[in-house]
């Protein structure tokens, strides 16, 4: 938020607080202003929005709650969530659906995790992860692992949940994979016409002849 939007800001969790037949004095006021400043003003009011209408509505919010409900509302995987899901990486066989910024905060706290050190990851992880969300939204891709089967259900799962589209999941199955994921909608080979056959019987026995290969050799 900017100093434009303190007013806007004033007058929402002033109604809010109003609810829960609380006031807030200008010290008060100050403290949330500073807690919450980092958030775009439409975020701020959205995550209030929710947490009256979520399970904790019954309480008079706190900074922590608005912070984790807009974080929530970004569509951002919880930090906890995202921790668990980092530490998957861990398997070079596994493939992993995450975002971009789970990718990049895992990365931060990687040399952590390398050096035996699983509490100093985390909280590096968390710390830029926090920093991560608040540059944009989430953006969600698919990193490979060296599993083939893994990889396949990567990939179904991604597109399954529209990350990628048919044509990217074909170029991310390995080689060997003989089958493409299931939720792939791609159409089986139309059956081909009898004139279709009979141009390849034609062809097939063009290349024979070529070869000096006797129909009864075939």
């Amino acid at each position: 938020m900017i100093l434009t939007d303190k007013p806007q800001f004033v007058r929402v969790l002033q109604a809010t607080m109003s609810l829960y037949d609380r006031e807030l004095a200008n010290d008060a006021l100050h403290l949330w202003w500073g807690a919450l400043e980092h958030l775009p003003i439409e975020a701020v009011t959205k995550a209030l929005q929710a947490h009256i209408q979520g399970e904790g509505g019954h309480f008079a919010p706190l900074p922590a709650d608005v912070i984790k409900a807009s974080k929530q509302e970004s569509g951002h995987i919880p930090p906890d969530e995202a921790w668990a899901l980092a530490l998957t990486a861990l398997d070079d066989q596994d493939s992993i659906i995450w975002t971009t910024q789970v990718a990049e905060a895992w990365g931060a706290a990687w040399p952590c995790m390398e050096n035996g050190d699983k509490y100093g990851a985390r909280l590096t992880f968390l710390s830029a992860y926090d920093r991560c969300i608040k540059e944009g939204s989430p953006v969600w891709k698919v990193s490979l692992g060296y599993s083939h089967e893994g990889r396949e259900r990567a990939v179904d799962e991604a597109l399954r949940r529209g990350i990628v589209n048919a044509e990217k999941a074909r170029s991310l199955l390995p080689y060997s994979c003989q089958r493409v994921p299931s939720s792939a909608g791609l159409l089986p080979a139309p059956e081909r016409t009898p004139e279709q056959v009979a141009n390849s019987l034609a062809m097939l026995a063009q290349i024979k002849a070529a070869l000096g290969v006797m129909p009864d050799e075939a």
